[in-house]
């Protein structure tokens, strides 16, 4: 999220900004191929933490009283 954010205040602040300074394609596909192997465990683990947390209810006290 942060490398959006700094990749979206160049694009709007630079004098000539261009596509190849703003995103890195080798990176992007390097990072894709190694995701795709990866991402299936996450997904897993997402999983079975939101059925854990199902029925999970926190109790919020107002501040103030």
């Amino acid at each position: 999220m942060a490398k959006t954010a700094m990749a979206n205040r160049y694009a709007q602040h630079a004098k000539r900004a261009s596509e190849r300074k703003i995103f890195n394609a080798k990176q992007a596909r390097r990072n894709l191929e190694k995701g795709i192997n990866g991402t299936d465990k996450n997904i897993e683990k997402m999983i079975d933490l939101n059925s854990k947390f199902n029925g999970f209810k926190p109790n919020f006290k107002p501040k103030g009283g």
